[in-house]
């Protein structure tokens, strides 16, 4: 891959955000071991847990408490951008994958492969023309390794990175607390910033939970209907901003 506009990128300090809900607090521990040696620090958002849990504790982790009717919800993996006053490569994680060693190497490299107005990740999201409602047009690829880098319509984000300072994402404007998915991709069509899924090996990734019923999936799944209007909405902002 050739490097372009990557001017700094490797000189950044990585900085971690992640979401977090009680059900998952069992495999928290084990997620951020895999995490931390990778992260210069962590913006832990700790939403509906009473307490800081144990596994929480550590060095390099900033944890901040939220209550369950906080609006940020999920995107609570965004929080930590307001915490932070120097510009950063910050990665966002989830608290249900487990990230080998190497995972943020890969997410730097390709950001210095792609420019500094990207963002870069591997749970990649593209519509289906073809489908009706969400969750029958879209095509994911995840665990399963990819063999090029494509652009696509939206990115899991709890897989991504991105540069801080140049990468203007406003999640108190956000309709949805808890669909960062696509209230992400909206933001950055409006200001016409591409996503990118890069290429990456098998194995990269894995799930700590492999099924869980009150994870924001298995809502949806339930009732796709505001991840349908989101979409459609989605799709008339990059029709918009392509004929400007």
């Amino acid at each position: 891959m050739s490097e372009r506009n990557s001017s700094g990128i490797r000189d950044l300090p990585v900085v971690g955000g992640m979401a977090s809900i009680p059900s998952r607090a069992a495999t928290l521990g084990p997620v951020l071991d895999k995490i931390m040696p990778q992260v210069e620090r962590l913006h832990l958002f700790l939403h509906g847990y009473a307490d800081v849990p144990p596994a929480a504790q550590r060095a390099g982790v900033l944890t901040y408490l939220a209550g369950k009717d906080h609006p940020y919800r999920a995107s609570g993996k965004f929080f930590g951008l307001s915490q932070e006053s120097e510009p950063c490569l910050y990665c966002c994680f989830d608290d249900d994958i487990y990230y080998r060693r190497g995972y943020v190497r890969r997410l730097r490299r390709g950001l210095m492969a792609h420019g500094d107005r990207a963002v870069v990740g591997f749970h990649s999201i593209v519509f289906d023309k073809a489908g009706d409602g969400y969750r029958a047009q879209r095509r994911q690829v995840f665990w399963h390794g990819s063999l090029r880098d494509i652009r696509v319509d939206a990115l899991g984000t709890g897989t991504i990175a991105f540069r801080s300072d140049l990468m203007p994402i406003d999640v108190t404007a956000w309709q949805y607390g808890d669909m960062d998915d696509l209230m992400l991709a909206q933001d950055l069509a409006r200001q016409n910033i591409p996503m990118i899924s890069l290429s990456r090996l098998p194995g990269l990734l894995f799930p700590a939970i492999r099924a869980q019923s009150d994870s924001l999936f298995y809502s949806m799944k339930q009732d796709s209907s505001r991840h349908d209007a989101e979409m459609r909405r989605l799709i008339d902002i990059r029709k918009a901003v392509s004929q400007s």
